[in-house]
């Protein structure tokens, strides 16, 4: 029998009993569905999953926290360079173990998923600290560490393609919104504001090129071993994206903390627009194509924005008691209404 945890119990439960209500099966076959699954005591998916999520983090935390302890520094200092290169060979050693690990697992045991995700995950973090390890033994100055950050990009998506890994692909798309910042970044003249473009402004071209690519991907099947991941890529794309264009519309195309407190009125107005139209965009788009994360990401960022202007706008020109009234009727309606339409979806 299938187990199913309390919430997907009653969903199915609720699922054939509206067949059966409606005459679209009949009564044994009604019975047959409910004797093929049973509802379990706990939910013992969900604690492996946030176990393994806890596991991952302490195990994190201790590898940094050894790497920056007294201890360590004691013995680099006391082997000097000897040290770095015994670093660099730990690390590339257990990243090897970890990674071969993580394929004889996912070979000979791949219903183990979180396991599977979290092997590869503390591979990927020795990893991390190899490169890192390698750009300080050989004195890598600050422009010229993209390249290796770069090297992790590559590394990371070539090990998210093998496995496949769906983790270690967002961890791939994060690294990479790094290495972008710096790549684009080390060379200017205006500090962290190169070619005009502060990192908000970045981090939106960054989010239009992976929706394209990942719309690029589903719509003309090119790149085929990237369609496993179109959700997660369209999800980190429009994710870069809409937080982009939402820090644009509250401080503006700035380039420090003294240009962005004088930012023009009209400047911001104008981000807020551009925001409302990509949300609204999103929202149309997800429509036609059935697809919920455009139609999420859109929704939610069409009324973070409406909130921040609104705290913007009316935090400082009204009445504290009036301004949280006006708040709070407003969600009382959103929700009024969001009651409803859950109401017309029900019998529709």
């Amino acid at each position: 029998m299938l187990p199913l945890n309390s919430k997907e119990y009653k969903a199915i439960n609720k699922t054939i009993k509206y067949w059966e209500d409606n005459h679209l099966i009949d009564i044994d076959t009604s019975s047959k569905l409910r004797h093929s699954y049973e509802r379990i005591g706990f939910d013992w998916l969900r604690l492996s999953k946030y176990a393994f999520w806890i596991s991952l983090c302490c195990a994190s935390l201790a590898i940094v926290s050894f790497f920056t302890s007294n201890l360590f520094a004691k013995i680099s200092s006391a082997l000097q360079n000897a040290a770095s290169l015994s670093v660099i060979s730990f690390n590339l050693f257990f990243a090897f173990i970890f990674y071969v690990y993580a394929f004889k697992l996912r070979k000979n045991h791949s219903e183990q998923r979180l396991k599977n995700e979290s092997v590869i995950f503390i591979g990927a973090l020795f990893t991390a600290s190899t490169i890192c390890f390698v750009g300080k033994f050989f004195l890598i100055a600050n422009h010229e560490f993209s390249w290796l950050v770069l090297l992790a990009v590559l590394l990371y998506g070539v090990f998210a393609l093998c496995f496949p890994s769906k983790l270690l692909w967002i961890l791939t798309l994060f690294v990479l919104g790094g290495w972008f910042t710096i790549a684009t970044n080390y060379d200017a003249d205006y500090g962290y504001y190169d070619l005009r473009m502060n990192y908000s402004s970045k981090f939106v071209l960054l989010g239009i090129a992976l929706v394209l690519i990942n719309e690029i991907t589903t719509r003309f099947n090119v790149i085929r071993c990237l369609k496993q991941f179109n959700q997660i890529t369209s999800m980190i794309g429009l994710l870069y994206l809409f937080i982009g264009l939402w820090v644009l519309s509250i401080f503006g195309n700035c380039g420090s903390a003294n240009t962005c407190s004088v930012a023009k009125q009209n400047e911001l107005l104008l981000w807020s627009i551009l925001l409302v139209i990509s949300a609204l965009s999103a929202i149309l788009y997800g429509i036609k194509i059935n697809d919920v994360i455009y139609k999420r990401f859109g929704l939610v960022f069409f009324f973070i924005n409406l909130y921040t202007q609104y705290f913007e706008f009316f935090w400082q020109e009204i009445n504290k008691t009036l301004f949280f009234i006006i708040l709070g009727v407003s969600f009382w309606i959103l929700g009024s209404k969001a009651e409803k339409m859950v109401k017309f979806f029900k019998l529709n």
